[in-house]
């Protein structure tokens, strides 16, 4: 009969055992599922969610910047894909500044919104680049298009989502006309449209005058 109660509990001391690694196994996999782990090195810039706050599945807790090489993300339209990626040497340019980088990912999908395919560059180490500046590629294509170079200032935004510029005629009254632009920088466009050479283009201060005012041009 001892025996018997000493078996029985051993059953009973296994079962138990039984019990605890199930919990013990849940609580690891909770735990796993739990823990959030960076990809690569680098700060936690923004957090999303504070401790206690239950999150769903997909759902950003922390922004983490890298403190390895900066990455810049650039759109270009899909039919310059080849030729973008064939660069040798691309040039990144961040504010003032031009710096070599080397294309990571070569883009493969055109993006539903921006409609241009997005490229990655790895920038060189210590440039004490900040994170959401505005970075351009250098690519330079010709086009054979007729057209005038005018200045930024120029230009003036029409109905429809056309571009204007204005003019003055040789009656010294102000004109509007539809253009379109082929090219543009910082500082100057590319147009084409309802212009010829020879006319004088108003180059700033648009806000200030109307199709149809009479004008008295500087010398």
């Amino acid at each position: 009969a001892e025996m018997d109660a000493l078996d029985s509990e051993v059953s009973v001391l296994n079962s138990s055992l039984l019990g605890l690694k199930a919990s013990r196994n849940a609580n690891q996999l909770r735990q796993q599922k739990s823990t959030i782990r960076a990809p690569f090195s680098g700060i936690i810039s923004h957090r999303f969610v504070t401790v206690g706050d239950v999150v769903n599945v997909g759902k950003p807790t922390l922004t983490v910047l890298s403190n390895q090489a900066k990455e810049a993300a650039i759109g270009i339209p899909a039919k310059q894909l080849n030729k973008v990626s064939a660069l040798a040497s691309p040039q990144i340019r961040v504010g003032k500044s031009t710096y070599s980088a080397t294309l990571i990912n070569p883009g493969a999908i055109v993006d539903i919104h921006s409609r241009s395919v997005g490229l990655r560059y790895v920038l060189p180490n210590n440039l004490g680049l900040l994170e959401g500046q505005l970075a351009y590629l250098d690519f330079d294509e010709k086009y054979h298009k007729t057209g005038f170079w005018v200045p930024i200032s120029a230009l003036t935004d029409g109905m429809r989502g056309v571009w204007n510029v204005y003019i003055i005629n040789s009656n010294d009254t102000i004109e509007s006309r539809t253009i379109q632009v082929l090219f543009a920088d910082q500082n100057k466009a590319y147009v084409q449209g309802a212009i010829h050479a020879g006319e004088r283009i108003v180059a700033s201060g648009l806000h200030r005058i109307v199709p149809g005012q009479q004008v008295s041009p500087s010398q």
